[in-house]
């Protein structure tokens, strides 16, 4: 896993890049501030000699075959496959009351022909010399995607009929949509508000509400009643919380605790489904947005965020993701190299007396913190993608870069240096933070004690002398610190130590996202100039690469982070050049026969 320390002066530049992101995220949104832009200004320069730096040179010839990792194949062929999928996902279909230039203009990457072929899984199974279990696994996989999009389909569209909500055509239609969304508004957050402040965006699979934030215009249009809900909603929107996680890919502020049961019942009797069902689908699909910032969020969130739910297998790292601001718990397991180790066991009860394993203590610390950080890489690589996206438009409408906002200093490369590099600073520690935070007091019983000596119950010692419930104390003592020295020697938030994770995670970040960024501009101006086909159509790579990351990096989030620019530079642009050379072919299947 660990890199090659970046030379003295590529590690001062990456310093100081985080020093600014964290200033300017500090600071706030001052874009018309004259220290802002000159900050913004220097982080370019700091990029420009950054972006040199990749561990591998990026592969642009074709290879053989054999040469390409079996599990490299796997993931670019489903990546392919799910293109086509990805067009029902996207928002090119999108309706609402307000008008959305970056909606407007964003399309899919065209699909060839051969894709949209039936035989396309045996055609592409067979081109990449993938086996015949790799093929059944793969169409199995399939099967359950395209019936979790048609299932989603059903929930939104019976949803948006449930308050007459269909299509929105003319002033008149608008107006009238307005009130529906309103009363859609008020069973999904049980606020009651004017339809005049409310607005409406909405796919075939998400629903998106926009409102005004600004609480002087908004309180004078409604009552007394439903400011402190509202003002809750905002606050929701405007903080983090872990809890947020649970809601992925919106993140958004719509609660199961606040959608109406009543409204939502006959809803799942209607699509045969339970009520939690509907409840979950509608949590994970509903979010609500500041009408003046919309459009930083749209291409974002709906082109960017919302395949990776039914195409990859993210929304699990999401669920874990959301209870690492949990205290540690006796049941708390760790991989490590030897094996699981769960924190109980960590402790043994002999007479009056109690051990604690040292070697198994700090295995179980470097495992746990591990755990946490690969569900953190996740959300990264996640973001990054959905970053894609966004760069996508600039790449498809150069001439209307100024209609999608953007809070980085990089709008107009695929992926933005400083708000990987600030989301890693803001989480790192934070879900590293529970292991730091072990209570101990003489007159409590904390609730990581009470766990650990419960099991001892189970385990038949039926009472637990004050002698040895202190002997536990005092253990716990010594854990937390050993947690807090492999700690301070591995896993501070600090760019001055080149064997520490975290910066060993910042320049692998910096790796990464100049191999996606050349993938992005320079291979994909180079490979799609070369093709035959003179259409004025995108052809299919943006997206084939957003989707193939999501693949490849879909289970286990730490080892894919340290090996993606690897997996991207030596493999993706052949894997891509088999890909057309399959299309050029009509998508040939070889019969068994």
């Amino acid at each position: 896993m660990h890199l090659e320390p970046l030379v003295e002066t590529h590690q001062a530049l990456l310093t100081e890049v985080l020093e600014i992101a964290r200033c300017l995220r500090k600071r706030g949104d001052f874009s018309n501030d004259t220290f802002h832009q000159r900050q913004q200004q220097r982080l370019k320069s700091l990029h420009n000699e950054l972006a040199i730096l990749r561990r591998h040179t990026v592969q642009h010839q074709v290879q053989a075959i054999e040469t390409i990792p079996t599990a490299v194949r796997q993931s670019f062929v489903r990546a392919a496959l799910l293109s086509k999928r990805y067009c029902q996902l996207a928002g090119h279909q999108w309706q609402g009351t307000l008008s959305s230039p970056t909606l407007s203009k964003q399309t899919p990457d065209k699909i060839p022909p051969a894709l949209e072929s039936e035989a396309a899984t045996l055609g592409l199974c067979q081109h990449f010399q993938l086996s015949e279990q790799e093929q059944q696994e793969l169409k199995g996989t399939l099967k359950q995607i395209d019936q979790r999009i048609k299932d989603q389909a059903a929930t939104i569209q019976t949803v948006l009929h449930s308050v007459g909500l269909a299509s929105i055509n003319g002033a008149a239609s608008i107006q009238l949509s307005r009130i529906q969304a309103t009363v859609l508004f008020k069973h999904l957050f049980g606020i009651t508000l004017p339809a005049n402040i409310v607005d409406i965006i909405y796919t075939p699979l998400q629903i998106y509400f926009c409102l005004p934030t600004d609480q002087a215009e908004v309180w004078a249009e409604i009552p007394t009643a439903e400011q402190q809900r509202l003002s809750e909603l905002f606050e929701r929107m405007q903080s983090f919380s872990f809890d947020q996680f649970r809601r992925f890919p919106t993140f958004g502020p719509c609660q199961p605790q606040n959608i109406d049961i009543a409204w939502a019942t006959p809803i799942a009797q209607q699509l045969g489904e339970s009520i939690d069902h509907v409840i979950e689908a509608l949590s994970n699909s509903v979010s609500v947005l500041p009408t003046a910032k919309a459009e930083a969020f749209l291409i974002h969130d709906i082109w960017g965020h919302y395949w990776q739910l039914m195409m990859t297998q993210f929304e699990a790292d999401y669920a874990s993701l959301a209870y690492c601001d949990e205290p540690l718990r006796a049941g708390e397991t760790a991989y490590t190299d030897s094996g699981p180790v769960t924190c109980r066991e960590l402790f043994s009860p002999v007479a009056d007396e109690v051990t604690l394993n040292e070697n198994k203590a700090h295995a179980f610390f470097h495992g746990e913190v591990r755990q946490r950080l690969g569900l953190v890489f996740t959300h990264l690589i996640g973001e990054m993608m959905a970053d894609v996206a966004e760069f996508k438009f600039i790449w498809c409408n150069p001439h209307a870069s100024d209609e999608l906002p953007s809070s980085s200093a990089f709008k107009t490369t695929p992926v933005k240096l400083d708000l990987s590099l600030i989301d890693l600073d803001f989480l790192f520690i934070r879900v590293i933070n529970p292991l730091m935070k072990i209570n101990i007091s003489a007159l409590e019983t904390s609730s990581l004690e009470q766990d650990i000596l419960s099991n001892w119950k189970h385990q038949g010692i039926k009472s637990f002398s004050l002698e040895l419930r202190t002997h536990l104390k005092q253990k716990l003592s010594r854990l937390h610190e050993i947690f807090l020295d492999n700690y301070r020697q591995h896993y501070l938030s600090s760019l001055k130590s080149s064997e520490g994770i975290f910066c060993q995670a910042a320049t692998n970040l910096v790796y990464l996202q100049n191999t996606i960024n050349h993938l992005c501009v320079d291979a994909c101006r180079d490979v799609t100039t070369s093709l035959a086909d003179e259409s004025a159509e995108q052809p299919l790579y943006h997206d084939l690469l957003m989707i193939f990351i999501g693949c490849h990096c879909s289970g286990d989030g730490y080892s894919h982070f340290w090996q993606m620019d690897a997996v991207l530079a030596q493999h993706f642009l052949p894997c891509w050049h088999l890909l057309q050379e399959w299309i050029a072919g009509d998508g040939q299947v070889v019969s068994d026969e």
